[in-house]
């Protein structure tokens, strides 16, 4: 199973950023083990609350509202990798 980072340059997200930065990636895991996914949500989870950092909310808040429930969505996934990878 491979798992793809976002597309750069695709959405709000970039054209968020301050001009002359660029966006921060997360690079794409090869496998499909409990860990390698975990890492990738977490890297993902990461580099989303980065992004919310170079946000203003009264310019913003639309774009910070649909990266938090991102986020949300994305601990969740975590929560139930660490459920499945620690059942006894």
């Amino acid at each position: 199973m491979r798992h793809h980072s976002p597309v750069p340059g695709s959405g709000k997200l970039s054209a968020a950023l301050p001009s002359g930065q660029k966006p921060i990636i997360v690079s794409p895991i090869l496998g499909d083990s409990l860990e390698a996914i975990e890492l990738y949500h977490r890297e993902k989870a990461q580099v989303l609350e980065k992004s919310l950092q170079q946000l203003n909310l009264l310019d913003d808040a639309k774009e910070i509202a649909f990266i938090c429930r991102e986020v949300l969505e994305i601990r969740e996934k975590i929560s139930a990798i660490l459920k499945r990878k620690y059942k006894a």
